[in-house]
C-alpha cells in the first residue's frame, strides 16, 4: 500500500511546509483568508471526529473482547457444573442400583430357605437384575 500520508507531499506544491504555510496565507485576500481558516476548522474537526470514532471503536472492540472472555469463563464455569452434576446423578443411580440389588438379593435368600427346590431359579433372577443395573450404569 502506498504511503499518502501528509509529511510525504510536505515542503512540496501540495502541502507546503509549516513554516511557509503562514506566508502563503498571508498573501491570499481577507475573503480567501476566512475561506481557507474555516476550511482548516473543519479539517480539524473532521480529524478530532475520525480520532474519537477510532477511539470508540476501539472501546466497543475492547468491550467485546472482554464480553467474550466473560462469556467463555461462565461457559466453562457451566460445564463443570453440570459434570458435577452428572457425577452426582451416576452416583444416585449407583447407590440404588446396589440397594435393589441386595433388597432383591436378601429377598431371594429367604425364598430360597423356604422353598429350596425354586432357589435356582430365584437366584438367576437376582443375577439378571445385577447385570441390568450393571449395564445401566455402564451406559450412565
Amino acid at each position: 500500500m502506498p504511503n499518502t500520508s501528509a509529511s510525504q507531499f510536505q515542503g512540496s506544491a501540495l502541502v507546503p511546509s509549516s513554516g511557509s504555510l503562514g506566508q502563503h496565507i498571508g498573501t491570499l485576500s481577507r475573503s480567501t483568508q476566512k475561506q481557507v481558516s474555516r476550511g482548516l476548522d473543519r479539517l480539524s474537526a473532521d480529524v478530532v471526529l475520525a480520532a474519537a470514532q477510532e477511539q470508540a471503536d476501539a472501546g466497543m472492540a475492547l468491550m467485546r473482547a472482554q464480553h467474550s472472555k466473560e462469556l467463555a469463563v461462565y461457559v466453562e464455569e457451566s460445564k463443570a457444573e453440570l459434570a458435577e452434576l452428572h457425577e452426582h446423578g451416576r452416583g444416585l443411580v449407583a447407590n440404588t442400583a446396589i440397594h435393589e440389588v441386595t433388597a432383591t438379593g436378601a429377598l431371594a435368600d429367604s425364598v430360597s430357605k423356604a422353598y429350596p427346590i425354586v432357589a435356582p431359579l430365584v437366584w438367576k433372577i437376582v443375577d439378571a437384575q445385577a447385570t441390568g443395573s450393571a449395564m445401566t450404569l455402564l451406559r450412565y
